[in-house]
């Protein structure tokens, strides 16, 4: 016997299929998700190219203004304090000091190197290859003195850190023994600068001694440099070196020097050098990977070859010519 289902009934079963259906599409669905969501959790995560790790980073350039990268517009005078490397790279820069004092009043164009931590990081608005953290920056305009009548007799100098508390007596007179002692603030530091003067055969020789403190103990710089006798000349060129005796003062160059911290690479090479053991070897070896340019080697104490131009080489033979 057959029995026929009415349309009401047909109906029913039909809308029961399709519930049916569309439960096992969600719940199908639902497991697909959770696999996909579960292996891509499951991805080690791989570093990309332009990775966001930061390194240490010592860099010399100059302070610039970065550009931005659409320049087929209408251009504006807004710019980002940047830095470009001696290669031509260019870096966003930040400070890492939050009252911004590292960076605060450093002019564009000054020759510098910087000390950071170093990000490289796309950026879509100004051209550069990443960001540097500055930690430090240093003054690295040539420590030379830019003289015509002045020449150095004593150069490079010397600098030694000595185990004591540092002050500063002052007395005596420039044509003493023991010569002249003062306090001087170069640059907000407090100096003890001696000077003792000396003539011999037609020029006037005049050794420097620059002390200040450095982590509680005493950093010494020593030098000498020849004064001429200007009576010598005959005018104009007596005038032009009368002028020249008067203004000089190597103050500057002194504090520059000290401030490079190039001479905690001369104080520890020349614990490191005389020693022939491989940790020697290779600390020198490192300390020497630091020094990058001609006024480096000289403020680390390595010789000046008289050549034209002058050149300085390093005890692993690595040689810097004086632009």
């Amino acid at each position: 016997m057959n029995f026929m289902l009415s349309g009401t009934e047909k109906s029913k079963k039909l809308m029961i299929r399709k519930l049916i259906t569309i439960l096992v599409f969600v719940t199908l669905l639902g497991v697909i998700a959770f696999v996909v969501k579960k292996e891509i959790k499951d991805i080690p995560l791989e570093t990309p190219p332009d990775s966001l790790q930061q390194t240490e980073i010592t860099v010399r350039g100059r302070i610039i203004c970065l550009l931005h990268k659409d320049t087929s517009g209408p251009q504006t005078t807004e710019c980002a304090l940047g830095f470009e490397d001696e290669r031509g790279n260019k870096y966003g820069l930040s400070d890492s000091d939050s009252g911004y004092k590292n960076l605060s009043g450093v002019s564009q164009g000054k020759l510098v190197t910087l000390e950071g931590s170093f990000r490289p990081q796309k950026d879509s608005k100004y051209d550069s290859l990443g960001v540097i953290e500055v930690i430090r920056i240093v003054d690295s305009r040539p420590v030379k003195f830019e003289t015509d009548y002045i020449g150095t007799a004593d150069w490079p100098p010397q600098i030694n850190l000595i185990n004591k508390s540092f002050e500063c007596v002052e007395a005596g007179s420039e044509s003493g023994r023991a010569g002249k002692s003062e306090r001087r603030v170069i640059n907000g530091k407090e100096y003890c600068v001696t000077e003792v003067k000396e003539g011999a055969a037609g020029s006037m020789y005049t050794q420097y001694a620059y002390a200040r403190e450095e982590d509680g103990k005493t950093l010494v710089l020593t030098f000498s440099l020849r004064m001429p006798q200007c009576g010598n000349y005959q005018d104009p060129e007596k005038s032009w070196c009368e002028l020249e005796v008067d203004i000089f003062n190597p103050d500057e160059v002194v504090d520059r020097i000290l401030d490079s911290g190039i001479w905690r690479i001369a104080a520890e090479l020349k614990e490191c050098l005389p020693k022939s053991d491989m940790a020697s070897k290779d600390k020198c070896d490192e300390l020497m990977k630091k020094i990058k340019d001609f006024e480096m080697c000289v403020g680390a104490g390595f010789s000046i070859q008289e050549s034209q131009p002058r050149r300085c080489q390093l005890a692993n033979g690595t040689q810097f010519t004086e632009e």
